[in-house]
């Protein structure tokens, strides 16, 4: 490749708007999304006057799919940031180290480097001596293994210590200048074989090479033991042993240790005759965020070793505690700040624990709690856990770490809520509005007021269940003056149908038969019409069916339209134009992200067997899952017809017909109505659990529609992650009104499915305390264990306990797989193979706690969403907000405005009734 060809073209990212000055904060992320989503094939002429001179922002790296390292496709140009020193606002205190740029060029000649071109950042003043700059080198070709290009960087941060650390990462963005200081177009293109070679005395400094050598492999899967070799052909990638043909380059020999790859990499050995395994090496020690400092009379020895209380702790308390603080993030500045402020201790005593620090104890894995020589306050601290560690004490701490939360009356959310949605009224942008308003707030008469200022507008009126739509249909006659004309409620089957016909309707459509289903519907209409008794009653049936069947037509001849959630995510585009779409409550949780069917595995491979286009590739390509792993769908086609219409099947056995009709083999179809084959053109996500699949169906919205969502409890970050790029997501500002009434929660228990179940007492508890009070809770067939129907998923919105008192128990948890399968869609199956629940302190709406919970912040936080909605909503029903009333919650996830009680309060009152059983017993 001819580095003097100033033509030569790169693949990058960079922002279609240039700036003049650093982007505020809140538009930083509009920054990395245009940036991300503009590469382009760029000469380094045009990219120096567009980055340097007119503010662009960059992304060197090409990210497919994600800013993530993961998203990793290549790179060629490396940046380096140099801020020089900055001013703590603060203290006043100088950080950092100046560097001019005449010394950046001059050290990259030393190691055979040339700057392609450099530019002053936005912070930089406008002075003859300048320290704030970026600089760019670009290397002889496209690298495009991610280890490859870390240890580039990691070298580049070696030898240009004063740079920005964080420019390092291979997912970074760099933010434009305001001028250009230095263009090299002729600069000469930099090999990482001989920049490795360059820069072999920094490693041999003070005889460390070693320690030298592990940095530069921080934050790559290279590992310091074998050979690495450079293959030119197979565009920059690593192979574990040595070879010796022209296009290798092998960056180390003997004497000193070579690197190969840590994980799973296969390689071949010199003769290419046959294939081995490249060991695994041991992952890096993990490091919790844990503040220790906060959490008091978790561990009485941290606690006396930090505040002093203690005149002089032995060595084996003190190696106790260090080993454990090793295991903490800035655990060896917690050590070496407390350990400088005791006054037992000798400067000579802190010099030996840095040095066994830094070559051991931060290595170690924390000492356990299990004897009076490790910890004075054994007996007294650990009795009840006597194998934990102090990390585990602070991870399975049940304490409850309650941030500040600001909160305004009812008239000011109230007011706010209104403003929003003026707001959202005066904007043009199509998309996904979302305003919060709490429950209880008045979010349906803000509707029918809406209804009522805007009456040259059309509108969707949508809600969650049949009832709470045929409520607000109701008060909007009642209340208004809008007239009934002009409106439409637009019925569901659940309507028309008797519970029988209903039954076999809903089996028809889990079966995926929704042809059928609606087909049923007909039947009865055409039957109904045929009759011959003519009455009012007859006559009120026929328009009611033509609604359930016609109403998206007949919409289109109205203003204002009431459906459900489940009627929007079918109903076609030709209703919905020209029409402002207003959705009540959380759409996304309630409808978009609970949507799975299933299939047997038998079912399945008669549909791989018919050869129909479209089904038979999908059921293939299922047929080969491994077992309990989540797989995203990369083949759903929306145009393939339904399975019921497609009436002629090929073979699927040797002794059947050509002309047989699937659809009529009632072994199989029949078989079962979760055999839902016609939804698998809708899958988006998929595992297999012996011989039956489930999979998660995805449903859409038109891109090009205004949409308001109305709910107390969302997460924008999801609705993002789920719709895509495609979907404007706007989020307004909101507020919390406080309760008139009282929250008290009690969290000593998590009350999961099982936990309810091995604690069955809680009944008697709470009769006994709270009396007849109704409850809420998981779904029973006894129906003492609810109130009435309601239970978590079908209480939203309803208003049966306005102003009652109340109790809920449980934290309502789903089914593993019902997360799984929803994450593996949004984020991929990385986000939810191998991920297992277990204890976990958990930061979610600023409450720090111990939950049963995953490792994946993707997962967990979707999991973490679902319990708060729940909750939430659940909390909601007697309407808190605006009556005094109490609602008492059993559940280990601390929910808003709660005064939280963390004591083991079963415990207490087993112990109060045995102590009246004594005093009752007449021997």
């Amino acid at each position: 490749m001819d580095s003097e060809l100033d033509s030569e073209l790169f693949y990058v990212g960079i922002e279609p708007k240039g700036h003049h000055a650093k982007p505020a904060g809140k538009d930083m992320k509009y920054v990395k999304y245009n940036t991300v989503n503009n590469y382009g094939m760029c000469d380094l002429k045009t990219i120096v006057e567009l980055v340097g001179n007119e503010g662009h922002a960059i992304l060197p790296a090409y990210l497919k799919d994600g800013m993530k390292r993961e998203n990793f496709q290549g790179m060629q140009i490396f940046m380096l940031d140099f801020d020089g020193q900055k001013i703590s606002p603060n203290t006043g205190e100088k950080n950092g180290t100046n560097i001019s740029y005449e010394e950046v060029k001059e050290r990259a000649k030393q190691y055979g480097l040339e700057v392609a071109f450099a530019y002053k950042t936005f912070s930089c003043p406008d002075t003859k001596e300048f320290y704030k700059f970026r600089i760019a080198l670009i290397h002889n070709m496209r690298i495009e293994d991610p280890n490859l290009a870390q240890f580039t960087y990691n070298m580049l941060k070696k030898i240009f210590c004063e740079a920005d650390g964080s420019c390092a990462e291979l997912a970074r963005i760099f933010l434009g200048g305001k001028e250009v200081i230095d263009f090299n177009p002729n600069a000469t293109h930099f090999d990482l074989v001989q920049l490795k070679k360059n820069i072999q005395p920094l490693l041999d400094n003070n005889n460390h090479y070693a320690r030298e050598q592990k940095r530069l492999l921080r934050n790559t899967e290279i590992s310091y033991d074998k050979t690495i070799v450079v293959d030119y052909v197979e565009n920059m990638s690593i192979y574990g042993l040595n070879r010796t043909a022209t296009n290798i380059n092998i960056l180390e020999k003997a004497p000193f240790k070579p690197l190969f790859y840590k994980k799973g990499r296969v390689v071949q050995d010199d003769n290419d005759l046959h294939q081995k395994p490249v060991r695994d090496e041991k992952k890096p020690k993990k490091r919790y965020h844990i503040d220790v400092h906060k959490k008091k009379r978790v561990c009485f020895l941290m606690d006396a070793f930090l505040d002093g209380t203690v005149e002089e702790l032995s060595h084996a308390e003190l190696f106790h505690l260090a080993t454990n603080l090793s295991s903490i993030r800035n655990g060896r500045k917690i050590f070496f700040e407390a350990l400088s402020t005791s006054a037992s201790c000798q400067t000579e005593d802190i010099d030996k624990w840095i040095k066994d620090w830094c070559r051991d104890i931060r290595n170690y894995s924390p000492e356990t709690c299990t004897n009076n020589q490790r910890c004075r306050f054994y007996s007294e601290c650990c009795k009840n856990n006597p194998c934990h560690n102090i990390v585990d004490k602070y991870l399975k701490d049940k304490g409850i770490d309650v941030g500040k939360i600001e909160l305004c009356t009812l008239d000011e959310e109230l007011d706010m809520l209104n403003r929003n949605i003026e707001s959202f009224m005066n904007s043009t942008q199509n998309g996904i509005h979302i305003v919060r308003g709490s429950t209880g707030i008045g979010k349906t008469q803000a509707i029918l007021q809406l209804l009522e200022r805007y009456p040259q507008h059309r509108f969707l009126i949508v809600e969650p269940l049949c009832d709470l739509r045929n409520q607000v249909y109701e008060r909007l006659i009642k209340y208004t003056n809008i007239p009934n004309e002009d409106v439409i409620n637009i019925l569901s089957a659940t309507d028309v149908l008797k519970p029988e016909e209903y039954k076999e309707f809903t089996a028809l459509h889990d079966g995926g038969n929704h042809a059928a289903a609606i087909d049923l519907l007909s039947k009865k209409l055409k039957k109904l019409k045929k009759t011959k008794i003519n009455n009012t009653e007859k006559e009120l049936e026929i328009i009611a069916l033509e609604n359930v069947l016609y109403g998206d037509k007949l919409f289109q001849e109205k203003r204002i339209a009431f459906t459900t959630h489940a009627k929007l995510a079918r109903m076609p585009r030709d209703s919905l134009k020209n029409c402002i779409i207003i959705i009540d409550e959380d759409i996304l949780l309630l409808q978009f992200l609970n949507n799975s069917h299933t299939i047997s595995k038998e079912v399945l491979q008669m549909v791989a067997d018919s050869g129909i286009p479209g089904y038979s590739t999908i059921a293939k390509e299922m047929l080969k899952a491994e077992e309990g792993y989540f797989y995203r769908a990369n083949f759903t086609n929306y145009n393939l017809p339904e399975w019921s219409e497609l009436t002629t099947r090929k073979k699927v056995t040797d002794d059947m017909d050509d002309d047989y009709d699937f659809y009529d083999n009632n072994d199989i179809i029949a078989s079962s109505v979760n055999n839902n084959i016609t939804d698998l053109r809708e899958m988006g996500a998929y595992v297999r659990d012996g011989d039956t699949f489930q999979y998660f169906c995805i449903n859409k919205l038109y891109t090009d529609l205004k949409y308001l969502v109305l709910s107390a409890t969302f997460d924008a970050k999801i609705y993002r992650d789920f719709f895509g790029k495609k979907m404007n997501i706007i989020e307004y500002p909101s507020c919390v009104a406080q309760y008139q009434g009282k929250l008290k929660q009690y969290t000593y228990y998590s009350m999961s499915r099982r936990t309810l179940g091995e604690h069955r007492e809680i009944y008697d508890y709470i009769k006994d305390n709270f009396g007849d009070i109704d409850i809420i809770s998981f779904k029973s067939e006894n129906k003492a264990d609810n109130a009435g129907d309601m239970h978590f998923g079908n209480s939203v919105g309803r208003n049966d306990l306005e102003g009652k008192d109340i109790v809920i128990i449980g934290t309502p948890f789903k089914k593993p797989d019902a997360y799984k399968l929803v994450c593996c869609y949004i984020y991929g199956p990385s986000s939810v193979n191998g991920q297992e629940p277990k204890p976990r302190r958990v930061t979610y709406n600023g409450k720090e706690f111990l939950l049963n919970m995953y490792e994946n912040p993707d997962l967990q936080r979707y999991v973490l969403y679902t319990l708060y909605s729940d909750l939430e909503q659940a909390i909601g029903r007697n309407r808190l907000l605006r009556y005094d009333c109490n609602t008492y919650l059993f559940s280990s996830f601390p929910c808003e405005q709660a005064e939280i009680d963390t004591s083991d309060y079963l415990c207490s009152y087993k112990q109060k009734k045995e102590d009246q059983s004594v005093e009752t017993d007449p021997f």
